[in-house]
């Protein structure tokens, strides 16, 4: 099997200390990234066609940030079921030679929304595209790269004086999804099984005491939706209640680890605007409420390690999948034999997997 080449947070870590308070700036700023055209969505293999309107823009969002020793810190978030490996090199090659941004000052992020576009290279065995579609799909990364660093270089041009503050909150809509039946784990409801319920919230306030970015993320997936609209899901709504509720503020989510935990209930816009609600009060109250001022300087480390896969299949498995009725499983295969017969051999790690802490 293949691992997802999709770059994930391990650690967001901001320490308080002792010392004396040093003085940060940061900057942030937006970009409108949904696709211009209907494009193939990303996350759901069972999908049939492109996407055929929208609830929502999708954003991405870039926050900087600058302590008194002259380092600096860059999140990225994006309205995006993931980021590639090549997109993330290039992203980050091309930051570090406009911006002098180091790749382990550089983080990216998704929200893991299922309700937007397929981008190259991920997930690619699931989708039947056709020669137009890939096309359509290549020409959207290319611009996105453009985005995403254009997006940098806008936020790095408004930065200001800052405090930074951090808190915490709870949201409840997130449940274990790994549900053990008779046959086997699937992926369904387990109200007794392990989630995480807190809502971490970086506060970052401007001159005046304006409050300029906040910050926040859950371990949840994006997937209360799976129709046809370009949508953020409920971190899309949970980010556009927080921006009403702190007009001028810049609200950016970025998904935790909560790959075994799907928002419930599900399955209707009604549900996922409610889950959006639930989870910008808690973002909204932990604001208002008592937070710890941020003090230190900053430190960052981006590294990537080797996973070795856990089975590898036989050349009789893939030849029987190839036969499967489920798309992403035969194209998997074809893939797979492809790789056997030009290099002899199925690679038995997955190389390169990023690993980044601040």
């Amino acid at each position: 099997m293949r691992a997802l080449p999709i770059s994930v947070i391990l650690l967001l870590l901001f320490t308080t200390t002792a010392m004396a308070q040093p003085s940060y700036e940061a900057g942030v700023a937006t970009k409108v990234i949904t696709p211009q055209k209907p494009l193939w969505m990303a996350g759901y293999a069972a999908r049939t066609k492109p996407a055929e309107g929208k609830q929502h823009e999708l954003h991405a969002k870039a926050l900087c940030f600058k302590d008194d020793m002259g380092h600096r810190l860059v999140l990225v978030t994006t309205d995006l079921i993931g980021i590639p490996r090549q997109l993330g090199e290039d992203v980050a090659a091309d930051a570090l030679k406009q911006f002098g941004i180091a790749r382990k000052e550089l983080m990216l992020t998704a929200s893991h929304t299922h309700c937007g576009p397929v981008i190259r290279e991920n997930l690619i065995d699931m989708y039947p595209l056709s020669q137009e579609q890939e096309e359509q799909v290549l020409a959207y990364s290319k611009q996105l790269r453009a985005n995403l660093v254009e997006v940098i270089g806008l936020a790095l041009k408004k930065t200001q004086p800052v405090e930074l503050l951090v808190g915490q909150g709870r949201a409840t809509f997130a449940m274990n999804r790994r549900e053990a039946t008779g046959t086997g784990i699937i992926n369904g409801k387990n109200p007794a099984g392990p989630v995480d319920h807190s809502v971490p919230v970086l506060v970052v306030r401007g001159n005046e005491n304006k409050l300029l970015a906040v910050v926040f993320g859950y371990a949840c997936h994006n997937t209360t939706l799976g129709f046809y609209d370009w949508c953020g899901d409920y971190a899309g709504f949970a980010q556009l209640e927080i921006e009403n509720a702190f007009p001028g503020a810049t609200a950016l989510f970025w998904a935790g680890c909560g790959g075994d935990a799907n928002p419930q209930p599900r399955g209707t816009l009604e549900r996922c605007q409610q889950h959006g609600k639930e989870l910008a009060k808690t973002v909204t109250e932990t604001v208002k409420g008592k937070l710890q001022p941020i003090t230190g300087r900053f430190s960052s480390r981006y590294d990537t390690v080797s996973l070795k896969f856990q089975t590898i299949p036989t050349k009789a498995q893939l030849a029987a999948d190839t036969l499967s009725k489920n798309l992403a499983l035969q194209k998997r295969a074809e893939r797979l034999l492809r790789e056997l017969e030009v290099r002899g051999m199925i690679r038995k790690t997955y190389p390169h997997y990023p690993v980044q802490i601040w």
